[in-house]
């Protein structure tokens, strides 16, 4: 029931002129007023949808939809593979992943696999990640993820279900898809900040990569952001307003603006198996993939809202670029018996 219920609004989510509705609906709902003190908060919960239909250009095709889920949590010593002894100046985060995201050709109503200038492609995958920030302006992210190709991820039945219900065209390529297969990618991510005007303006360089049987790239980011921000360890641009310090109120209001660069040797939504030639249509990859987006971020204490533009120069040889938008809430919660006590 939960996973039809939560289906059931992305469903609703990808249809045309939701992202003026939820933009409104969960900027109102993030304000609250300014106070000294708020309650300490240990757990977070992220849910985001990425669609190329809330760029209002008329547009699905290539990165076609996302929905991820995420769970943060401050860990116990000892307990998720913590360490028994960790110093009161480091912040470690766990994280956990639940992810769908599907690909498909620019032209959806065509069926001719010949013509398709991206193969179809459904993933679904689980992460595990821990977050350690032993500076306040630096963050190490490391994890690892399982991530099913294929068939079995239920993206066909998905796409075709809300198209439907959206009016959108249905398409007709899904019997092309990269076929199923479970994939092993070790994830690593290094930030660090760099402040140019105290708490208004700084950059943030990201230096990422995976390395895996189903997917290998090095990416780097450089974001500037202006607004009201906080260092890393507090930040809503790296989900860490979790844990220490987490009781005092830090609003954040700002926008930034990203440029980077990925390299890509291994993509199996791209180019299938590593270990196969099974996969019925693939495509040869662009190996250095430009990157651009744009992003605003409130976040009044309990809870942040994202939207966030991104463009990525051509990942497939022969095609062009593509652009979708990222909408983004996270909620974050007292510890549990906090929550008993206060009601007692």
């Amino acid at each position: 029931m939960v996973i039809s219920a939560i289906i059931d609004t992305f469903a609703f989510l990808n249809m045309k002129g939701a992202c003026t509705l939820i933009f409104i609906v969960l900027i109102c709902s993030s304000i609250n007023p300014l106070v000294a003190q708020a309650p300490y908060r240990n757990q977070e919960l992220t849910i985001r949808n990425d669609n190329d239909v809330y760029t209002f250009r008329d547009s699905d095709k290539y990165y076609s939809n996302g929905i991820i889920a995420k769970y943060r949590w401050i860990a116990s010593p000892g307990r998720f593979l913590m360490p028994k002894n960790l110093p009161d100046s480091i912040k470690l985060i766990v994280e956990t992943e639940l992810n769908q995201k599907f690909f498909t050709p620019k032209f959806l109503e065509n069926s001719d696999v010949e013509d398709f200038d991206r193969p179809y492609a459904g993933t679904l995958t689980a992460g595990y990640y821990l977050n350690i920030f032993n500076q306040p302006d630096r963050k190490l992210r490391y994890g690892l993820d399982l991530t099913l190709v294929g068939p079995a991820t239920g993206a066909e039945a998905f796409q075709k279900w809300y198209h439907g219900v959206a009016g959108f065209p249905e398409p007709r390529g899904w019997a092309f898809q990269i076929p199923n297969e479970l994939t092993f990618n070790l994830i690593g991510e290094y930030q660090r900040q760099f402040v140019l005007v105290e708490r208004t303006v700084d950059v943030v360089t990201t230096s990422s990569a995976s390395l895996g049987t189903g997917f290998t790239n090095a990416k780097q980011m450089v974001d500037i952001r202006l607004g009201t921000i906080q260092a890393l360890n507090r930040s809503a641009f790296a989900n860490s307003q979790i844990g220490k310090g987490s009781d005092k109120v830090l609003n954040q209001i700002y926008v930034y603006a990203g440029l980077g660069v990925e390299y890509v040797l291994q993509n199996i939504t791209i180019q299938g198996s590593v270990w196969n030639d099974n996969a019925p249509h693939t495509e040869n990859i662009v190996p250095w993939i430009r990157h651009m987006r744009f992003g605003f971020v409130t976040s009044p204490g309990k809870s942040t809202f994202k939207v966030v533009y991104n463009w990525l120069g051509p990942e497939v040889k022969g095609t062009r670029w593509h652009s979708y938008v990222g909408l983004e809430l996270n909620v974050r919660f007292e510890p549990s018996k906090k929550r008993r006590n206060a009601y007692k």
